[in-house]
């Protein structure tokens, strides 16, 4: 029964050792590389202050609308 107590308690140190590892693995994963910041924590250099894209969505309908007059004048000369 001794026996069987020390080697579950080596599995279960062995299995704390490999998580160790990919921890550590996981943590040069971060590091950061040649010219990009660490987690994008800091400022672009060239910020571009855009709106959102939703805004854009709305004026680009409202031109499309804007452009169909041609179809909405044959269709009511259709109706009289």
């Amino acid at each position: 029964m001794l026996g069987l107590l020390a080697a579950w308690a080596a599995a279960g140190a062995a299995v704390m050792h490999r998580e160790a590892d990919l921890l550590a693995a996981a943590v040069w994963l971060l590091v950061p590389v040649a010219g990009l910041a660490v987690l994008g924590w800091l400022p672009a250099l060239n910020p571009l202050n855009r709106p959102l894209p939703s805004r854009f969505m709305t004026h680009s309908a409202m031109i499309e609308r804007a452009e169909l007059w041609v179809q909405r004048k044959s269709t009511l000369s259709g109706l009289s």
